[in-house]
């Protein structure tokens, strides 16, 4: 058994996650309406015409600084943070 989140369907995964970010703002009303009209999301699909690659690159560029797993979450730039953990103190 196995347990986790894993990809059941390229093609409703896909087309969900541009949805996704759509509707919650994260990539242009532009960038969203030129996936849904020029990307063929269908499992028989080889190659993606030019309007869909350049329109996902811009979703990608739109979400690179984002976790969109965690799209409410704060950004975190404090200055205090340290590369390794601090050790535990009791005091």
């Amino acid at each position: 058994m196995q347990i986790g989140n894993a990809v059941i369907n390229d093609e409703t995964d896909l087309r969900g996650m541009y949805d996704y970010l759509a509707s919650h703002a994260l990539i242009s009303d532009q960038t969203a309406n030129k996936i849904n009209k020029y990307c063929d999301f269908s499992p028989n699909a080889t190659k993606q015409p030019k309007e869909c690659t350049d329109a996902a690159d811009a979703a990608a560029k739109d979400t690179y600084y984002i976790d969109i797993f965690n799209i409410y979450a704060s950004s975190c730039v404090s200055s205090n943070l340290t590369a390794k953990p601090k050790k535990a103190s009791v005091s």
